[in-house]
């Protein structure tokens, strides 16, 4: 029993030759990361977060919501950089528990990432195949995402009225509007997925330790603003309390009569969670190779990467599978799971900083 205690207590070794050191291809430049971080933050943020934190859990109050997540994101930012000071590897926070508090913690966090990251990309593909039902598109172009969003937001900006605000109850329960709130800050803090995606990408840029810096504080920013400025046309747009938990934002535009709203808002967002799919696969595929690097799994040919582009090409596989796994469970499950879980990692940022 002590020995399995013990072993379950080992400590990675860091030294100069771990830090410095990496078998990834530094190819990812800083327009690259901040894209990445926006391919994925924008649509899940827009089309996925948004509507369902104001139907089912906020209301208008989404707003405070945001803010609130904001905060803890921007906190978060300053730990991480901190960290990748002292430890510039992918998956931070799993290498940063093996090396100060030893295996067993890490390889919990490790999996209760996987379990997330899942999760993350059962729901992109889920939304993604609900909008291209509805819309029979399948456009893939990020840019298209930002371009038709802020377009319809100008639309909705005309038809805005802060009486829906009261109409639909700015706080959603009432008397228990600010736990409301609190809750709806965990929903919105998986819409920063993007921007903690980078930190499992470390090592695949060059000069990360000045380069993160000044990416991570950016690309907070930028989303915080461009989310704020939709769920607050939004909410005015319309008399949310009237939409069902499963409504695509898309569907605000047919409730005021504007269909070339409409159809638009849906080219978009299923150019924008295409793009999403093409970058969810990077945190758990990742996470899963160093796994399978450090000898946590017993299948060690997981983290293989391909020698000419660097892609763990299995890692990639059992994740898609695993994905598939999940599809038939209700959507409401996986927000609950995420917003229980990403609190936890950013607690944990915190601590071992």
């Amino acid at each position: 029993m002590h020995e399995i205690l013990r072993a379950f207590g080992r400590l990675k070794t860091v030294d100069d030759e771990f830090l410095n050191h990496s078998e990834w291809i530094r190819k990812l430049g800083a327009p690259s990361l901040i894209g990445i971080a926006g391919a994925l933050s924008i649509p899940v943020g827009v089309f996925v977060i948004v509507p369902y934190t104001i139907t089912a859990i906020t209301g208008p109050s989404a707003l405070l919501s945001l803010l609130l997540a904001s905060i803890v994101m921007i906190l978060s930012g300053l730990h991480m950089n901190e960290l990748l000071c002292s430890m510039p590897k992918n998956c931070l926070l799993y290498n940063f528990l093996y090396a100060s508090f030893g295996e067993l913690p890490a390889y919990t966090v490790a999996w209760a990432s996987l379990l997330d990251l899942t999760i993350a990309i059962t729901t992109v593909a889920r939304t993604w195949s609900e909008h291209v039902v509805a819309a029979t598109i399948s456009v893939v172009m990020a840019v298209v995402t930002v371009l038709t969003t802020s377009s319809t937001v100008v639309v909705g900006f005309f038809h805005a009225d802060p009486r829906h605000w009261i109409a639909s109850g700015f706080f959603k329960n009432g008397t228990t509007g600010v736990n409301s709130v609190i809750c709806g800050a965990s929903y919105f803090i998986c819409a920063y997925a993007g921007v903690e995606a980078l930190s499992y990408l470390f090592e695949e840029t060059h000069a990360p330790r000045t380069r993160i810096p000044l990416i991570l504080p950016f690309t907070v920013f930028t989303f915080t603003l461009f989310i704020f400025l939709v769920t607050m046309v939004f909410t005015m747009t319309t008399d949310f309390s009237k939409f069902p938990t499963t409504m695509l934002l898309p569907d605000v535009f047919a409730a005021i009569k504007i269909p070339s709203a409409r159809y638009i808002m849906t080219v978009g967002a299923v150019c924008g969670i295409s793009g999403a799919m093409l970058v969810v696969f990077l945190p758990a595929s990742r996470l899963l190779s160093s796994l399978a690097f450090d000898r946590l799994l017993p299948c060690q040919c997981i983290s293989h990467r391909s020698k000419k582009r660097g892609i763990p090409y299995l890692a990639v596989l059992v994740i898609a599978i695993s994905s598939c796994s999940l599809i038939p469970l209700k959507r409401d499950a996986f927000f609950d799971v995420i917003a229980f879980n990403i609190p936890i990692r950013m607690l944990l940022l915190v601590r071992i900083n």
